[in-house]
């Protein structure tokens, strides 16, 4: 059998990709790949694999059925497929001694004869405002002031052994070998026909074509500055039910409901742009060559914003 495991990261589309293959489990089953449907949650990650496996997600809403490996073998076995797709963003968190634990339970559960490791990275810049605006949206009395570069500077100081992304991708790399790591970067450009999901099967399983009407499909749509600004002040309110249901009517709003008092609070300006990606540069082609090939050590296409 052949295994594929889409391990994310955040903020690169794995919510799109995991709803889809969610919605579309009986059409990938035709195709010849199994998208297990026990474990899943959310919008539809293997979140429940991954905490098994990895201790993370650590919050207790994912549970983890009673023998999750054995039913989802029994769900694979089943479904008559040769190949089988898993899917946690929560599993890049995952140390060397976890990812042996993910190595040895995948070969003693599913016999695997070839495991492919699949990938999405993120230019930093682009990255961390969309980390930003997710924890703006989420976090209840956060640490960090709301503002963009007082997040950054906190997530880096307090995470400051966060690991690189390489250093990632070598953990996965030693366990499952380079051959079996699939590096794709998270740009538009890149992208087959200009399309995250055309993108994913191209890379990892060509034996599936994508329907037209799940092209645009998205998830985690963005919130307008405005809106954002005022749920971070209401973050920052004391928890009610009144404040909970004033959150949740400003999500919902189709279009800006006020005026930011803060203007570009969650934009970087172009030289921290600038500076945040001539850090990261020598690591995007460290993993250009030694994971992609490419010889000119080119790992982001897309020009950095100026303005």
């Amino acid at each position: 059998m052949r295994l594929i495991v889409h391990i994310g990261y955040n903020k690169t589309g794995t919510s799109s990709i995991q709803s889809y293959c969610l919605r579309n489990a009986e059409a990938l089953r035709r195709d010849g790949l199994c998208y297990p449907k026990i474990g899943t949650h959310g919008n539809g990650g293997h979140h429940a694999v991954s905490k098994l496996l990895t201790g993370m997600p650590s919050n207790k809403v994912v549970n983890t059925p009673i023998d999750l490996l054995n039913r989802i073998r029994e769900e694979f076995e089943e479904s008559a497929c040769e190949t089988l797709l898993l899917s946690s963003e929560h599993l890049v968190l995952a140390n060397s001694q976890n990812i042996k634990a993910v190595r040895d339970a995948f070969r003693k559960e599913f016999g695997m004869d070839e495991c492919k490791i699949v990938v999405y990275l993120r230019r930093h810049d682009l990255w961390f405002e969309s980390l930003f605006n997710q924890a703006v949206k989420n976090i209840d009395s956060p640490p960090w002031s709301l503002d963009i570069k007082d997040y950054i500077i906190q997530l880096l100081g307090s995470k400051g052994n966060m690991p690189q992304y390489h250093m990632v991708l070598e953990r996965w790399a030693k366990e499952f070998g380079l051959e079996s790591i699939i590096v794709r970067p998270f740009e538009f450009s890149q992208f087959k026909n200009g399309n995250l999901l055309n993108d994913f099967f191209e890379s990892a399983f060509p034996q599936h074509e994508v329907k037209e009407d799940a092209v645009s499909m998205r998830a985690n749509l963005s919130v307008p500055p405005e809106n954002l600004y005022m749920i971070g002040l209401l973050r920052r309110w004391p928890k009610s039910p009144e404040r909970d249901a004033a959150i949740g009517r400003i999500l919902l709003a189709p279009s800006a409901t006020g005026t930011a008092s803060s203007e570009n609070f969650c934009t970087l300006t172009a030289n921290q742009r600038k500076s945040i990606v001539e850090f990261f540069t020598p690591e995007y082609t460290n993993i250009a060559r030694r994971f992609m090939n490419r010889t000119d050590g080119r790992l982001f296409l897309e020009e950095v914003k100026k303005t």
